[in-house]
């Protein structure tokens, strides 16, 4: 893919995800249901983005005792759509700034094109495991979590497809 198109579509999808976290993080600390995705127990992103599992310590508390077999009490509350607006943000950041020049905080493109790859790429792992929780733990679906999994499976084929000039 050349590289100016596929910039671009990453510029959109990011943009994209993180209108898609920002949602995600409002509905985290909101106290009133989504209106959007709540169609049963099934398909309820209130379930899947107010459980203990919507934050990076639920996560890794979780990782690690399967990986262990023990409890574990990492306290980091910080909610996975906050971290997700974060990387989304650096990417966008990137992704435009590179359309019209070859250095992004003092990288080279080449270079922020290897820490978008190595980004999706955690992101794609980080995403299966959610997905496994999703699945496994609590037996419901966060409709706009599984759009925010898309978009990175989306961004992560684009960003592997970029030819170097």
């Amino acid at each position: 893919m050349e590289k100016r198109r596929g910039l671009k579509l990453i510029a959109i999808f990011s943009a994209l995800a993180i209108l898609v976290s920002v949602y995600l993080a409002y509905q985290h600390f909101s106290t009133e249901p989504s209106k959007w995705c709540n169609i049963g127990a099934s398909f309820s992103c209130d379930i899947v983005n107010k459980s203990e599992f919507s934050t990076v310590d639920g996560v890794f508390n979780l990782f690690l005792k399967i990986i262990f077999d023990r409890d574990f009490y990492w306290y980091l509350p910080i909610p996975n759509a906050i971290i997700s607006i974060l990387m989304f943000l650096f990417i966008f950041g990137a992704s435009i700034k590179l359309l019209y020049s070859n250095k992004y905080l003092f990288m080279k493109s080449s270079t922020v094109i290897k820490i978008i790859q190595y980004l999706m790429i955690l992101s794609i792992i980080y995403a299966a495991f959610l997905i496994y929780i999703e699945a496994e733990v609590l037996q419901s679906w966060c409709i706009f979590c599984l759009l925010l999994d898309l978009i990175i499976l989306i961004i992560t084929y684009i960003i592997f497809a970029i030819k170097e000039e």
